[in-house]
């Protein structure tokens, strides 16, 4: 018998432990049909929530209480700018000057309820 299951995860996830977990899942399940989706933000919680999904492998962004949840492994967030960027600026990185920069864009990938989209966007939806 050949089980089909629903696997997402957020795009943050180290793809080699995406990669090693699923390598992993097709030799112990050899008749399980994975399928596959990349969500952003808040989208692979909303995959679970409506059943789309059976699994999300994601950040935690908020308590989510209905979710049962397992902390697989921790991501370190460096940040990082380009000669560009920094020559961009004209003067010396502070909060203030890095603030008026876009840096990162993320559309969150959620369908329902509100979105929480990150840098430009931002901007671009509460019409400024």
């Amino acid at each position: 018998m050949e089980t089909d299951f629903f696997i997402v995860f957020d795009a943050l996830c180290p793809p080699e432990m995406i990669f090693q977990f699923l390598r992993y899942f097709e030799k112990v399940h050899p008749q399980t049909c994975l399928r596959l989706s990349v969500e952003y933000v808040s989208g692979a919680f909303e995959r679970v929530s409506t059943g789309e999904a059976q699994i999300a492998l994601c950040p935690v962004h908020e308590s989510l209480e209905e979710f049962r949840n397992i902390e697989l492994f921790r991501v370190q967030m460096n940040p990082v700018a380009g000669p560009q960027f920094i020559d961009y600026l004209g003067e010396s990185p502070t909060i203030a000057n890095l603030e008026q920069a876009t840096q990162i864009v993320v559309g969150d990938s959620r369908t329902k309820g509100p979105r929480k989209d990150f840098g430009v966007l931002d901007r671009v939806s509460a019409g400024q």
